[in-house]
């Protein structure tokens, strides 16, 4: 299942991802954020927690994202690899490999902290 919370006036979305993903609700996820990135003027940033997840999703549901080609894309930053070794390899290969902008955090508090510093343009609080 997966999520979607938006903090800081729709500059900042919360993916909270939990067990298993399908496609139809990547799909949902994809379609608020093209919905919000389309109306934004400053760059969108993810939060995206996956400390409850059971199983990565598909590769190219993660690629085909809006999200990844949009240009209001910001700042990627997941929660939970810590705890997830073998999403650490995932995530960072998938990273490298889009050039993207993502940072790592273990708790939501320390990625909205995180993302103050690297985006000056966010409001000061969430």
């Amino acid at each position: 299942m997966i999520e979607i919370e938006w903090k800081m006036h729709n500059r900042i979305a919360y993916i909270m991802v939990s067990g298993t993903s399908d496609s139809v609700s990547i799909q949902n996820v994809d379609t608020e954020l093209e919905r919000v990135m389309n109306l934004a003027t400053q760059a969108v940033h993810l939060i995206v927690d996956i400390h409850l997840m059971d199983q990565f999703p598909s590769l190219n549901n993660i690629i085909r994202s809006p999200y990844l080609r949009h240009m209001r894309r910001g700042w990627i930053v997941v929660i939970g690899l810590s705890e997830k070794p073998l999403f650490r390899i995932l995530v960072n290969s998938f990273v490298n490999g889009l050039r993207s902008s993502a940072r790592y955090a273990d708790s939501l508090a320390e990625a909205l902290a995180l993302l103050q510093t690297l985006d000056s343009t966010l409001p000061g609080e969430a």
